[in-house]
């Protein structure tokens, strides 16, 4: 699905990450910010702890390479999404924890980048996350090894 992606869509995608990642220490503030609004009911003792920060860096480094990738390794990372896929299935991550996620990066993208984040790069992300996470949920009806 991300191969359908129209070059407006992936260049607003591209626009705005850039914006974010100007930002200091954008990883951190936009993971937790992620985890926080897509996490159920986040426990805030577990919220601070050094683990739950690190995975919450690794989600935004995963978004970063993805897109880094859009533009010419489209082909690659639909390979590497799967492989995600599969093994976040391992994890007991079930479909219904994808749209959450989607919306918290969302919600994250406009309250990071405030005016910047119009309603055309709004959508962009929305078409996007909707194509990375259908790419990583269809990987657990596949076998990949």
């Amino acid at each position: 699905m991300v191969l359908e992606m129209s070059y407006r869509t992936v260049d607003n995608v591209i626009d705005s990450w850039e914006t974010l990642r100007r930002m200091p220490g954008y990883e951190e503030k936009a993971g937790m910010s992620i985890f926080r609004k897509g996490i159920d009911k986040p426990d805030d003792a577990l919220m601070e702890t050094r683990l739950v920060r690190e995975h919450a860096k690794r989600y935004v480094r995963m978004v970063d390479r993805a897109v880094d990738m859009l533009g010419p390794d489209v082909e690659l990372l639909t390979e590497i999404l799967l492989d995600l896929g599969v093994s976040h299935s391992r994890f007991g991550v079930e479909a219904s924890f994808y749209p959450p996620m989607g919306q918290a990066l969302i919600s994250t993208l406009e309250e990071m980048l405030g005016e910047d984040f119009t309603t055309e790069k709004k959508d962009s992300w929305l078409e996007c996350y909707a194509a990375l996470s259908y790419d990583m949920m269809r990987a657990k009806n596949l076998k990949r090894e």
